[in-house]
């Protein structure tokens, strides 16, 4: 499995494809310093929901959680958990907790209530 870095952006987006077997399973958009220096933001980590169920989405994140760490000298982690696609189970497997923040997210279509999530990676 690997990322292969598709865009990246004055601002410290990142856009990455996640790979297995040399096809394409997903994607991974993150944030570097973002909203801090040393944090880095999860926008999105979206797998084929194909392959949900076997173990991938673990072995994704903890790909990318390494890439945060080393590639992008990141030691903390930061994720919005949106009331309509509630994943929270997911993310609080692999270490994250909530820090109690909570905010509305609004769309060009549609609003949200998001809860913000953490996880230290500083070895």
């Amino acid at each position: 499995m690997l990322l292969r870095l598709l865009t990246q952006t004055l601002a410290g987006e990142l856009v990455l494809i996640i790979e297995f077997n040399e096809k394409p399973i997903g994607v991974l958009e993150l944030y570097a310093n973002h909203p801090n220096e040393n944090v880095c933001y999860i926008g999105l980590l979206l797998i084929d929901e194909k392959l949900f169920g076997n173990g991938l989405g673990t072995k994704c994140y903890l790909l990318a959680e390494d890439y945060i760490r080393r590639a992008l000298g990141c030691g903390k982690i930061k994720l919005g958990i949106s009331d309509e696609n509630d994943a929270s189970r997911f993310w609080q497997k692999v270490g994250f907790k909530s820090n109690g923040n909570i905010y509305q997210w609004k769309g060009e279509k549609k609003t949200a209530l998001v809860r913000e999530f953490d996880k230290n990676i500083e070895r």
